[in-house]
């Protein structure tokens, strides 16, 4: 039955084998998944949401095709949405019973879109005419907007394809189920084969453990006869019946075991030949060969050494049946106790019926001084008569010979020594001869049967390669090899690492890969902000270094033609009209200190606004790079994007302070809070931060809005304070002319990003307004440079009117936190000039 069970675990194993296979090679047997649709509403827009676009994991390969021109812009998806506004548009997803794309088209009041290219919300712009392939790989949150022109219908055709891993969910249980069903028929199997092998031992033991039954002899006890009496040949089916045992007993006859001729020759002339009793065993005579050569197997021959020998016995014809030990009349009796008249000798397994011959053959050699006398049969052994040479074919018993581990009798000594059961009988101290030499070749021969060739010569074995093998006894059983446990345990730990080293062989339930996994985001950071529903940074950093990079060329353009003509496509606010009046100045006079250039250096301080809303701020500090020249303090900006199809404008434009030390902000990665989110928890509103500081500029430090601002690291207070104006009176005719002073916030809303510590980076502007009027009719006033650059004349006898744009950047603390407001940079530049109407002149009296 074992054998059958190991056939169906190894059928089994090949079964889950062949399907872990077989699910392997169907899975390698395809590289990607393609899904495709087309679209027939003639929508301007077609969007690819991040649900289709991460539908499987791994990059997106996308294919495009329609008539004329193709373009493909990659965003964020709220980005998108914003730009697409209330335009109509479809959207393509994927259809799960069908496997393709479904376009849903979307109703919008705009039939036409403007063409989405050179957006600042883009990540990346593909172009194509006629067909459009291109691979991306898109993580969660971007989306993929389609078009050709805009004013044109979106290219019909669409199809985006990933590729497969390779995934074969089954194949890792199926191979670890296979191993181990593998190892439960091998398992099987061994535990048959030993099965099988230990019935058999206990077949063959069953033999030698049963008592030999012998059929006792009527012929009367051996009398002395002649030596050179021959032998009768008996054959054993011809013997006359024999008496039962006890019959024998009663009348005195003993029971002889016949083991061959050899045996006959043996036994002396005064022994009869024709009373010999015949053993009758079942057994046949290739059992008792195998009984024998499990002999040679034997660690020890024990010696019954108490039994008197058989030539005691025939010398005695008056002993009786009682008089004789017990393995007389039957071998297996217990041995009585030896007595002083019949001294224990060894017999080596001879039988006591048998007597020994009369002399021996020969002197036997003498034994080396220190090795043990071997043992002898008959102390008289020595002056016996000889022994007759045995024939050259020995009649083969029939009988078993009994091994000593079935009965506690001697085992057949082939050999072995037995020199601690050395016979004490003789007294003469004369070498013994060997008893069990029958045969006369010098050696022992086993009792029962002919005499069997010796076991080949082999070298010994030393004890330390005999312990790699040989198993240990008692409690040395733990140090036994386990060779085949081992070799499971390799089996099974290869077969598990073998099938868990890809989690594309495991199903997900028991750790592996997702079965539809969503890609991975760009950064842990995209990743947190997702899971937690977190507004994304306006830009990164590609997207701010490609917007200053495009602002730069349009400056450096402008700048080197005094035209500011397309300059308001990346300029606004202070920093447009700062730049335009420079132009205006430096084109009417040429001699007037050039302007101060755009920065060209790396990005070195950068805080984009985190918000889904418009308008988005960025504020960002760039080294001013050659165009500076060395040691050029840093430049501060201010970008502002008012909608989603409106570019990234420079709104302010100043160089920090010397030893300014900026706060600690947000990573560009996260971005920061605008600073509409967090004016209320500042210490100075951003609203009022341009009054307060223009009050400051005129009374310094009597204003009451001092205490609020660090005024004594303020490096532009001095430029326009009290001293500046009194210097600025002592170059004019007081008698003729006056000269006022007074600011105001410019038009421009504060703009700002929050820091770490609850406070934000603020850039407001202020107006400086300089007024020099004419006090009497008969003065005629006069100005040069800029202002009479931007004036169109230098002279005029009702005054001049020129207005300083201050574009000033702070960092103003929470109101919690506390402390002053600390000034971080400016850019004052006269932006306007011009002469006073007579209606604006106030003569005196």
């Amino acid at each position: 039955m074992r054998f059958i069970f190991a056939g169906i675990a190894f059928l089994v194993s090949l079964a889950c084998f062949g399907l872990g296979a077989w699910q392997i090679v169907q899975a390698q047997s395809s590289d990607h998944v393609t899904v495709a649709g087309s679209s027939t509403s003639g929508a301007p827009l077609i969007v690819v949401p991040s649900e289709t676009l991460v539908d499987n994991a791994g990059s997106q390969a996308i294919s495009i095709q329609g008539d004329g021109p193709i373009v493909a812009v990659v965003g964020r998806q709220g980005d998108i949405a914003g730009w697409i506004g209330d335009t109509a548009h479809d959207r393509a997803e994927i259809d799960d019973a069908s496997g393709t794309l479904v376009f849903e088209a979307a109703e919008g009041a705009e039939s036409t879109a403007p063409n989405p290219l050179g957006n600042d919300l883009w990540y990346e712009e593909y172009t194509g005419e006629g067909a459009l392939e291109f691979e991306t790989a898109l993580p969660p949150g971007f989306a993929l907007l389609v078009a050709s022109t805009g004013d044109e219908a979106a290219p019909s055709q669409l199809s985006v394809s990933w590729p497969l891993d390779g995934r074969a969910p089954w194949s890792g249980p199926l191979l670890v189920l296979g191993i181990v069903f593998l190892l439960i028929a091998l398992g099987l199997l061994l535990w048959a084969l030993l099965s099988i092998r230990r019935s058999s031992r206990a077949r063959r033991s069953g033999v030698d453990e049963g008592p030999i039954q012998l059929r006792p002899s009527t012929a009367p006890a051996p009398t002395d006869a002649p030596s050179d009496a021959p032998d009768a040949q008996l054959d054993p089916r011809d013997a006359p019946p024999q008496p039962d045992t006890q019959d024998a007993a009663a009348t005195g006859t003993v029971p002889t075991v016949m083991v061959g001729q050899a045996h006959d020759d043996r036994r002396g002339a005064d022994t009869p030949t024709d009373d010999r009793a015949w053993v009758d065993a079942s057994a046949d005579a290739a059992d008792a060969h195998a009984d024998a050569e499990r002999a040679w197997d034997a660690p020890e021959t024990r010696v019954n050494d108490t039994a008197p020998s058989p030539a005691a016995l025939a010398e005695s014809p008056s002993v009786t049946d009682d008089d004789r030990p017990a393995d007389a009349v039957n071998p297996w009796a217990p041995t009585p106790t030896p007595t002083p008249e019949a001294p224990p000798l060894a017999t080596h397994g001879v039988p006591p019926s048998v007597p020994p011959p009369a002399e021996a053959t020969g002197a036997p050699e003498q034994p080396a001084p220190d090795e043990p006398a071997p043992a002898s049969a008959d102390p008289t052994a020595a002056a016996g008569p000889e022994v007759p040479e045995a024939p050259a074919e020995p009649t083969r018993a029939s009988a078993t010979v009994p091994t000593a581990a079935s009965v506690d009798r001697p085992a057949p000594a082939y050999g072995i020594r037995t020199d601690e059961h050395a016979s004490t009988g003789s007294t003469d101290g004369a070498p013994e001869s060997d008893a069990d030499d029958r045969d006369g070749d010098g050696d022992g021969d086993e009792p029962g049967g002919p005499t069997l060739p010796a076991p080949p010569a082999t070298p010994a074995a030393s004890q330390e390669d005999t312990s790699k093998w040989k198993r240990p006894r008692g409690r040395d059983r733990s140090k036994a090899p386990k060779r085949s446990f081992r070799l499971a345990a390799v089996l099974l730990v290869g077969g598990l690492g073998l099938t868990g080293c890809s989690a594309e062989m495991w199903p997900e339930a028991l750790g592996g890969a997702e079965e539809n996994p969503t890609a991975t985001p760009t950064s842990t950071i995209d990743e947190a902000l997702l899971q937690e529903g977190a507004a994304l940074p306006a830009v990164n950093e590609e997207q701010l270094n490609r917007i200053l990079e495009d602002a730069r060329a349009l400056a450096d353009t402008a700048d080197a033609a005094l035209d500011p003509a397309g300059l308001d496509a990346r300029f606004g606010g202070a920093a447009l009209a700062s730049r335009e009046a420079s132009y205006a100045a430096l084109s009417a006079d040429g001699s007037l200190p050039a302007m101060t250039p755009f920065p060209a250096g790396a990005v070195v301080y950068a805080v984009p606004q985190a918000t889904n809303e418009w308008p988005r701020t960025v504020f960002a500090v760039v080294e001013m790079g050659e165009a500076g020249g060395e040691g050029a303090a840093p430049a501060a900006l201010m970008l502002v994007q008012e909608s989603a199809r409106s570019p990234y404008r420079v709104e302010v434009l100043t160089q920090l302070a010397a030893n300014v030390e900026l706060p600690e902000a947000a990573p560009m990665a996260i971005g920061a809070p605008g600073i509409a989110d967090i004016d209320s928890s500042l210490a100075v509103a951003s609203g009022d931060l341009a009054s307060q500081y223009g009050d400051i500029v005129l009374h310094g430090a009597e204003s009451p809005y001092a205490a609020a601002f660090a005024i004594e690291s303020d490096t532009f207070l001095p430029q326009v304070d009290q001293s500046y104006r009194d210097s600025k009176l002592a170059e004019i005719d007081l008698a003729a002319s006056r000269l006022e002073f007074a600011n105001r916030p410019a038009a421009h809303e504060p703009l700002g990003v929050g820091t770490l510590d609850g406070g934000a980076i603020v850039a407001i502007t202020i107006e400086e307004i300089e007024t020099f009027s004419a006090r009497t009719q008969l003065a005629t006033l006069s100005v040069t440079g800029r202002a009479a650059a931007l004036a169109g004349t230098g002279e005029s006898p009702y005054g001049f009117e020129s207005i300083y744009s201050d574009q000033l950047l702070f960092y103003v603390p929470s109101a919690e936190a506390g402390g002053q407001v600390q000034f971080l940079g400016y850019s004052a530049v006269m932006t306007s000039a011009r002469t006073l109407d007579e209606s604006e002149v106030t003569y005196d009296s």
